[in-house]
């Protein structure tokens, strides 16, 4: 307990770190810029690719040559996603060529998927003028059909206000229909909402629950979070080793605020031997990210080193 109240009180770490990714994510508009983890983008990439290659007859046809083909490329398209990011973070559909008449054709068809395409290039304005007011209509359309990316990144415009009124109910409501069906990205925000008490009850368990479903899908985020539960005891017995394997889980992907964290349990032995060497090593892995949290506790750290050695 004294080793917490110490990581706690020199560093002010944990709450703040990981309360920083509430639940109600940054506007739409600044979104795009690159991905959460840096391999994203290149998955997403070439699973447009494929379309591409699947639906035009001839180079630079915007020709539909079979639209069950069509509705399976696009299909492959979104399947290809992890989860741990939203297509509305990483840019999918970007460059000045981009046209979109592919995915609308078979949208107007009814296939769930397209739609869900076809609102993100609202979304995102690829191939046509951006329109949330319009990616809502089409996230609708699929997420009606059950499609639960479309339910995933309709309650994100619910969550930031986007193209709807804005209404943590409604998002939390359309979390639950992705969640349930096994999205990782909509587990892990609706357990933020649990944690918040937006749109729904707080409820520290809750939260667990599906910072659990989702950190065993292997998204860092709410790897992060659950090992932040597990040290502070919310939802869940108080238990620093779980804590630490869940920090080190999502520190392996890149997550800077675990990274941080683990810092922490290495410089003060929290679940493992003090080792200023292995806490540097995360602390640096961190603040090269841009966290600056992360790059005063490593400053501090090395003055510390420094002193102890005179």
């Amino acid at each position: 307990m004294l080793k917490k109240i110490l990581l706690c009180a020199a560093l002010c770490v944990f709450y703040p770190f990981v309360s920083v990714r509430a639940a109600t994510p940054a506007r739409l508009d600044t979104l795009g810029v690159s991905a959460r983890h840096g391999d994203e983008d290149d998955r997403s990439g070439d699973g447009l690719k494929r379309y591409k290659v699947h639906v035009t007859s001839t180079p630079g046809s915007l020709e539909v040559r079979s639209s069950r083909q069509a509705a399976e490329s696009v299909r492959g398209l979104v399947q290809n996603q992890s989860g741990d990011n939203s297509l509305l973070d990483i840019g999918v559909l970007g460059g000045a060529d981009f046209d979109g008449t592919w995915f609308r054709k078979v949208a107007e068809q009814g296939d769930p998927e397209a739609q869900f395409v076809v609102g993100f290039m609202y979304a995102k304005g690829c191939g046509v003028s951006k329109s949330f007011r319009e990616a809502a209509v089409w996230f609708r359309k699929a997420a009606e059909q059950g499609e639960p990316n479309a339910q995933r990144e309709l309650a994100y415009l619910y969550m930031v206000g986007e193209g709807v009124s804005r209404s943590f109910r409604e998002a939390a409501w359309w979390l639950t229909k992705a969640a349930d069906q096994g999205d990782a990205m909509a587990q892990f925000r609706l357990g933020k909402m649990y944690e918040m008490g937006e749109g729904v009850p707080h409820s520290s368990r809750e939260a667990v629950k599906w910072f659990h479903k989702s950190a065993l899908q292997g998204n860092a985020m709410a790897q992060c979070d659950l090992g932040y539960m597990y040290f502070n005891g919310q939802g869940v017995a108080e238990n620093p080793a779980e804590a630490l394997k869940w920090f080190t889980l999502a520190s392996a992907q890149g997550d800077p605020i675990a990274q941080l964290n683990l810092g922490c349990f290495y410089q003060f032995g929290i679940g493992v031997p003090a080792d200023e060497y292995m806490a540097a090593k995360w602390y640096r892995k961190s603040a090269m990210q841009g966290n600056e949290h992360a790059r005063r506790a490593l400053k501090r750290l090395r003055m510390f080193i420094f002193s102890a050695q005179k």
